[in-house]
Parts: structure tokens; sequence; C-alpha cells
């Protein structure tokens, strides 16, 4: 009897009551190899898609910051890219998934309040979080009253200014100076072809830099490294570091520097690198001068130099995090663990907002879905740290951040622990309840 009543149970699926259980029963044979209790909450093709999403959110917010750096405050800027990027994810994952009606169906109530609700706590958290990382940051204006002028003589140079029309500029900026200043002089190409060393700007001074002003010359190679390293350190040798010094750097920037050991001498010796680009960008040059709190002015013609000589009156050492950490703070271990943690819950509150769009409420799946983004968030948040620490590009570490929080929503699977799945009413029970099940239907039947 005991063997009949078990076959029945294991035969077909049906609807059973007993003592006022009722559930279903799947045969597990019946069910595909590869299912084996994993329930897949993102595929390949959402994947794919938020990818594709976070470089062009990339591009577009490489284009925003560009061109709105500084003109609009940082707390303002940094918002409105993580919120872009919200915005952009979400319209992507909505428009496509209403489409294929494999998570929605169409867009209700719910689904708005992942949609804006995201998007509005994604960009208060950045706005917030902006405002810490970069407070204590201003604009200091300063009368430097020490000056150093590095001038490239490089061949590259003959082509942006044949007329050397460089020198007649800097004569400009000189005759507003007097003996309350101290100026020193580097004309360089593969090596420092002439160079005055830094001293009052004394009539003896005005002599020897006028003389070297009426020698144009220009020759082969550019050594930047060498010009910058022996203009600082003569500088130190002679005065120290008791005041802020503004070193004038004249280039077209086509040059290989190590950025990190002259930005950092820089700093150290509290010298303000203000460089001026003549012709095409140079990554080089808006690097030095940034990193050391200064500013780079990219002209096309001489004229455009004696305007941005007039400009450079200011220090500024910014952080935000999205960009560069200029100045003191660039190696400061808590603005390095502060960047990596504040990221990396912006990108979190990110991931739960789109995992409500998609209508998963289920404690467990989003539990599941948030450590899983866990691991991918800091790796992106390291990356973003990594490259702006060392240099190497901002455009780069933003577009490598957004690709990478493109690919939160990674294809995973929730594991159940059961012996085949077992339904009562229209919810799913665990193993062990269905063993439970099974045992009540047999004890039954021999009362």
């Amino acid at each position: 009897m005991a063997n009949k009543g078990g076959s029945k149970f294991m035969r077909g699926a049906g609807n059973n009551t007993d003592n006022g259980v009722n559930y279903q029963t799947h045969k597990t044979e019946q069910k595909p190899a590869k299912d084996n209790g994993k329930r897949e909450l993102f595929d390949q093709a959402l994947v794919a898609l938020c990818f594709i999403v976070g470089l062009i959110t990339a591009l577009l917010i490489n284009i925003y910051y560009n061109t709105k750096y500084d003109q609009i405050p940082d707390v303002l800027l940094v918002a409105t890219a993580f919120a872009a990027f919200a915005f952009l994810l979400y319209l992507a994952i909505v428009i496509v998934e209403i489409f294929r009606k494999k998570y929605i169906s169409s867009f209700g109530i719910n689904n708005a309040i992942g949609f804006f609700g995201g998007i509005m706590t994604v960009f208060i958290l950045a706005a917030l979080f902006q405002f810490i990382y970069a407070f204590g940051v201003h604009v200091e204006k300063i009368d430097f009253k020490h000056y150093i002028f590095v001038i490239d003589d490089s061949s590259s140079m003959e082509g942006n200014d044949p007329d050397f029309e460089r020198y007649n500029a800097l004569r400009s900026l000189l005759n507003g100076l007097n003996e309350d200043n101290v100026v020193a002089l580097y004309r360089f190409a593969t090596v420092i072809d002439q160079k005055v060393l830094p001293s009052a700007y004394n009539q003896k001074q005005q002599q020897e830099i006028a003389t070297i002003l009426e020698e144009p010359m220009s020759s082969q190679g550019t050594n930047l490294q060498l010009a910058l390293d022996t203009a600082i350190n003569d500088y130190v040798a002679a005065y120290g570091d008791s005041e802020y010094t503004n070193l004038v750097l004249l280039s077209d920037g086509q040059s290989f520097i190590d950025l990190d050991a002259i930005s950092n001498l820089a700093i150290e010796n509290k010298v303000v690198i203000n460089s001026v680009t003549l012709g095409a960008d140079s990554y080089v040059m808006d690097q030095l001068s940034k990193l050391t709190g200064g500013k780079n002015y990219n002209i096309d013609n001489i004229d455009q130099f004696r305007e941005a000589l007039g400009k450079m009156n200011s220090l500024l050492f910014k952080r935000d995090l999205l960009g560069f950490r200029a100045g003191p703070s660039h190696w400061s271990l808590l603005y390095i663990l502060m960047r990596i943690v504040f990221v990396s819950v912006i990108a979190l509150v990110l991931v739960l907002g789109a995992i409500l769009i998609l209508g998963k409420e289920n404690s467990e799946e989003i539990k599941a879905a948030m450590l899983k983004s866990l691991v991918t968030v800091i790796m992106a948040s390291l990356i973003l740290e990594l490259v702006n620490l060392y240099n190497i590009n901002a455009a780069l570490a933003r577009t490598i951040f957004f690709a990478l929080a493109g690919l939160l929503f990674l294809k995973y699977k929730i594991y159940k622990l059961n012996f085949g799945d077992a339904y009562q009413g229209d919810t799913v029970v665990s193993g062990l309840e269905k063993a439970n099940l099974q045992r009540d239907k047999h004890r039954s039947r021999f009362k």
C-alpha cells in the first residue's frame, strides 16, 4: 500500500489536497537538466546594452567636462554627470525591455519610482559626496613676486612662431616688473641653451635677460623634463620654498615627461606652473598646470600670449570625483579612499534603481544583485582612482569607469537547495518544505 501510494505521488503532475494542504508537484526529470534550481535575473543582452550605454555616456560626459569644466561649480558638474549616466542607462533598459517584454511588459508606478527615484537619488548623493570631497578647495588670488620663465626653442616651434614673437611678448611682461621681483629665464631645446639664474630683477639682471632675448634661435629636440627640473631646482637652491613662485612655460608641448616627478617637485616647493601651449592641444602641458595649481592657456597666435600672461595670478588645487586631484592631496590616502567609497556607493544606488525598474522586489534577489555588483563597482572605482593618480588621462579614466559601471548588471543565478520544485498555492517552496509536504502526504494515507 505504501509503495502504491509512493508511486502515485511520483506519477505525473497534478493538484493534490491532503489535510488542508494544497500543492502541485512536478517530476524532476521533466525539467531541463540545465535548470537545476537556477534562476537568472539578468541576461547577456541586458549586459551588452548597459556596456554600450556606458561607453556612449563616457563620450558625452567627456565632451561635457571639456566644455564646462571651468564654467560651472564642481558639485553641479559631477552630480549632473552621474545623473545623466543613470538617466541614459535606465531609459535604454526600459525601452528595450518593453519591446522584449521579458522583465517589463508595461511601465507602471513601481517602475516609475525606480526610474525617477534612482536618478534623483544618484544626483543628490553625487552632489553631496562631491561637496565633501572638494571641501576646502578654493581659488586663491596671488600677486606673484617671483617668476621663472621657461621658453621652448626647439625646431618644432618654428612653424608656430617663425618670427620669434614670443620674445616680444615676454619683454612686455618684464617691463612691468622691478627690483621687488625675482626673475629667472631658461631657453631650452634638447639641452638648456641659455639661462639666467634667479635673482632680484635689478639693472644687472634686466640687462642679462635683455641680451639673451635679442638672440633668437632654434635647435632640434624638446627636453621639457630637463628644463623644468633644472629651473625648479635652481630656484629652490637660491630661494627655497618661502613663497609661491610663478613658473611660466611657453612650448608646443611636444615632449615626453615624468608628470609625477615634475609635478611633485613643483608642489613641494610651491612652484605653480602656468603653461601656454602654442598650436595644438597638449595633454602634458594641461596636466602640468592643473596638478600644480596653475592653468594651461592654449593659443593660436602670439598676441594671445600677452593676454594669457596677464591672467596668471591665481592658485587653484581642484578635486573632483570624476577627474584629477591636484596639489598636496594628490597622494593623500584619505582622498584615495574617499573617492573609491563615494563612487562605489553612487554606483550601487544606481544598480538598486535598475533592479526596481525591472520589477525585482524580492529581498533575496536585490541582495544577490547588490553583492554581485559590489565586486565590479569596487573594480571600476579603483581603476578610476589609479588612472587619475598616475596622471594617465582623466578622460580615459571616465571612459573606463562608465563602461565598467555599465557591466554592473552581470549575469548571475540564484541557487536554491531542492529536490525538484514544489509549489504551494502560487508560491515556490524550498526543497525541505517539499519533503515535508511529501511526508505529510504519505502519513495521511496510513491514518
